[in-house]
């Protein structure tokens, strides 16, 4: 399982969906939001390497 946390409060509902649809495009299964602490969880398919998920994930936003 891979956790995303936002830096700001003030993320909106669109930009947790963008991201969400960009890590799902990567390979990562959207499993869930934590609004109290502002992350979103994703399950890596097989095969996924984690770093490589995490740096283009991070390049990308």
């Amino acid at each position: 399982m891979i956790k995303v946390r936002f830096k700001s409060r003030q993320v909106t509902e669109a930009r947790r969906q963008e991201l969400i649809r960009e890590a799902e495009s990567l390979g990562a299964i959207f499993e869930s939001y934590d609004p109290a602490q502002n992350e979103l969880l994703f399950k890596l398919s097989p095969g996924i390497n984690r770093k490589e998920f995490m740096d283009t994930l991070a390049k990308n936003n």
